[in-house]
């Protein structure tokens, strides 16, 4: 253990040694430095020493020191961790001039905390001081399911547009919000796009989304590339899947593929037959949906 004379401030050593340098030289010849000040602070950060992170920031507000933002992203991370959200946002409040890191930290405490009307002000407030920006992607991809949650496809879609990368989740965010609000030509739209623009593959949770904009639309030729993609990428099926598909075959006419689907199906359940027997009924197999019975 080592000991800091003027703190009071006990801390394990790491195994790397960053810790004895950093504990060195907490003050220079210029005063408080703020890079080892927020090294010190991410470590008890990560490692869950609250007093200890506590102590640290008890010392730097005592020197009268208003933090950069470097070190006012690693006070706003360890409070958000350790659920202080008053005092992280006293902390972004102090900041004299914040740029996107300190943003980014702030809406991550938001984000993660799930206080999503304080995510979207924040976010707003944000778009006030820089026409463009490069926000941590898990902020993002909770701003785009916010925002459709609340209706708001517009925005959804613009801060979609904005991102410089994107992973699979900000994809199925998005196609998911087009498909909850009953966009359905905007999700099919967008499932196209990602197939034709991107080297991510959409996975079952945007099938997921998708299969209920192919029922919607009555669209069989969409149908059918979304169950091919999913048998050539092998996808696995859950029985909910399975059923939306025979469902989706019984509603356009397709009872060969809903049949062959409800044949190889291990397990069905009560919406399984029911898909099935209501597309035979619908068109007039009435003898066929009755052998099911």
């Amino acid at each position: 253990m080592r000991l800091t004379k003027f703190l009071q401030i006990v801390l394990p050593p790491n195994p790397n040694g960053h810790i004895p340098f950093y504990l060195q030289n907490l003050c220079s010849v210029n005063g408080i430095d703020c890079r080892a000040f927020g090294r010190l602070i991410q470590y008890c950060s990560d490692h869950l020493l609250l007093r200890q992170a506590k102590q640290l920031h008890a010392r730097i507000v005592q020197s009268s020191l208003t933090p950069d933002n470097f070190l006012a992203s690693k006070l706003i991370n360890f409070y958000s961790k350790s659920n202080h959200l008053s005092e992280e946002h006293k902390v972004f409040d102090k900041i004299l001039d914040r740029n996107i890191f300190s943003w980014n930290a702030m809406l991550i405490g938001y984000s993660i905390h799930d206080m999503h009307g304080h995510t979207l002000n924040l976010f707003s407030s944000l778009l006030s001081f820089y026409s463009g920006f490069d926000l941590d992607i898990f902020v993002v991809n909770a701003l785009i399911t916010y925002c459709s949650r609340c209706d708001d496809l517009g925005l959804a879609r613009i801060l979609f547009d904005r991102m410089h990368d994107r992973d699979i989740v900000s994809w199925n965010s998005m196609i998911a919000g087009y498909s909850q609000c009953g966009f359905y030509e905007d999700c099919k739209s967008l499932y196209r796009k990602m197939l034709d623009s991107t080297r991510l593959r959409p996975n079952g949770i945007t099938l997921v989304s998708v299969l209920p904009a192919c029922a919607q639309s009555n669209d069989l030729v969409f149908v059918k590339e979304v169950h091919q993609f999913i048998i050539e990428r092998k996808i696995e099926m859950d029985v909910s899947a399975h059923n939306s598909l025979i469902g989706l075959y019984s509603k356009c006419g397709s009872l060969d593929y809903a049949q062959e689907l409800f044949n190889v199906m291990s397990n069905k359940d009560e919406i399984t037959y029911g898909s099935i027997i209501s597309g035979y009924m619908a068109h007039g197999f009435v003898d066929k949906a009755m052998d099911l019975l």
